[in-house]
């Protein structure tokens, strides 16, 4: 039997597990978790992709994702929100938004917090055309999300870019398809807009 230090020790030692891989501020994955999970769906993705382009036998048992795809998600205005109403509006800002993210997708999928005012979403099983319509779900919530009205002055929308794996690839090369796809979105396109990595390749 358990004696209590034991307990207390165990439950310390998983608290700091966590943390070396949840985002504080938001509960979400930190870039560290999320790499680590992305690179572990993407050994699954490539597997079926070179067994199909070579037609080997895939084992029953074997657990696959045919269609993947990430989201890379910037908030607009964040910057704009701490000048304005100061950092811990910002923080709210922020928590707000991975609320809303988290709340659109589902189950099987994972978000992550890279940066202040960056996210991104892994879809399992996700097309990059149905990528595109999570993407727009979750941009048309923050834009009429009741719990950011305090924000009048700014009114945060977010800007979107979606990738979907197409071959072989590293986790750092298709976040960087979808970061490009973001930047199109915010830098090119207006802020407040989602756009496919196809769109722009």
């Amino acid at each position: 039997m358990k004696n209590k230090k034991t307990i207390e020790l165990q439950k310390e030692i998983k608290r700091l597990k966590s943390l070396l891989i949840k985002d504080e501020l938001t509960g979400v994955l930190n870039r560290r978790g999320f790499k680590e999970e992305l690179s572990r769906i993407l050994k699954e993705v490539i597997f079926y992709k070179i067994a199909k382009e070579t037609r080997k036998k895939i084992p029953r048992k074997k657990f696959l994702i045919k269609d993947f795809s990430v989201l890379f998600i910037d908030i607009d205005g964040l910057k704009k929100t701490n000048d304005i109403y100061g950092h811990k509006a910002g923080d709210k800002l922020i928590k707000t938004v991975a609320h809303i993210i988290e709340s659109n997708i589902r189950e099987t999928d994972f978000a992550g917090r890279l940066a202040g005012d960056e996210f991104i979403v892994a879809l399992l099983g996700s097309s990059e055309k149905d990528a595109y319509k999570i993407a727009e779900k979750i941009r048309k919530s923050v834009e009429t999300s009741k719990k950011l009205s305090e924000f009048d002055k700014i009114q945060p929308t977010l800007s979107i870019g979606v990738a979907e794996v197409t071959g072989l690839m590293s986790e750092n090369e298709l976040i960087e398809r979808a970061d490009t796809a973001m930047y199109e979105a915010k830098h090119k396109r207006g802020k407040n807009n989602t756009v496919k990595y196809s769109e722009i390749s």
